[in-house]
């Protein structure tokens, strides 16, 4: 059986709580494209742990179109 959406943010708020300060930030996926990218990965991958040695040469262009299109926050 799966959380409700209200319970998963009650989860977030407890972890948040215990860890300290937090500061959260809406970013366009625009803005991060490697974010959107492993997300829409993790959609294909049989465990929800993945452990990279090294970035793939797709994610090595999209990190380095994030930063050419990046502006201050």
């Amino acid at each position: 059986m799966e959380d409700s959406g209200i319970s998963v943010l009650r989860k977030i708020q407890r972890t948040m709580k215990a860890e300290g300060v937090w500061k959260i930030k809406h970013i366009l996926r625009t803005r991060n494209s490697v974010a959107d990218c492993l997300a829409k990965l993790s959609l294909t991958w049989k465990s929800s742990l993945q452990v990279f040695n090294e970035p793939s040469t797709d994610i090595i262009k999209l990190l380095q179109n994030d930063k050419a299109n990046s502006w201050p926050m």
